[in-house]
């Protein structure tokens, strides 16, 4: 806020509840811009509400962002798949349900360990690194795998790869997307991030 403001502009926070979007589309529209920031770990509700009435706004000439459908075409950590084959592109996989889950990862952990993330997500928050005591076939459902969440101070434990498994099932629900990927030991966060603003690489 600060920043804006010395920027000249007025700037005032509205938070958002499902059970006031009438009121709050009414606030926005008195708006030049909106700056839309959702925790995408907030159990209280969904966006089912939250992007249709910011659509709405946008196209009674409100700046929305980020705009729902930029969010949707970007696809948040989908955009490692939609990008694997480029430059920076890593083997990556995408889950869309049950099945395809069960077949293809215990293929991809034979590899070498992996990352498995939903596609909303914040802080390491549900993004573990599985991986087996060595590399080699498919593993077995009964396989033991060691676990580890990436949150700060998370500490790793050994299932079974069924197990695993089915702890991600949920996260495909209601058209949830799980991303896959090996995990990169050369980053101290096991990740590589980029942040591009326009057409700059910016960090």
């Amino acid at each position: 806020m600060q920043a804006l403001r010395a920027l000249g502009a007025t700037a005032r926070p509205v938070l958002y509840r499902d059970e006031a979007v009438r009121e709050i589309r009414d606030e926005l529209l008195s708006c030049d811009a909106v700056l839309v920031w959702v925790n995408p770990l907030d159990i209280s509700g969904d966006r089912s509400q939250l992007d249709p009435m910011l659509r709405e706004v946008a196209g009674c000439g409100v700046v929305v962002s980020a705009h729902p459908d930029v969010i949707a075409k970007i696809g948040v950590k989908e955009v490692l798949y939609t990008t694997r084959s480029m430059e920076w592109g890593s083997d990556v996989d995408r889950y869309v349900d049950a099945e395809g889950l069960r077949a293809r990862f215990p293929e991809h952990l034979a590899a070498g360990p992996r990352v498995l993330k939903p596609n909303y997500g914040n802080g390491g928050r549900n993004v573990w690194r599985v991986q087996l005591d060595e590399a080699g076939n498919a593993p077995a459902l009964k396989t033991s795998v060691k676990v580890q969440e990436a949150r700060q101070g998370s500490k790793s434990e050994r299932i079974s790869l069924a197990e695993c498994l089915e702890r991600w099932v949920p996260f495909l629900n209601d058209g949830g997307v799980l991303i896959d990927q090996a995990y990169q030991p050369q980053s101290s966060e096991g990740m590589v991030r980029c942040y591009v603003c326009g057409h700059r690489v910016v960090g």
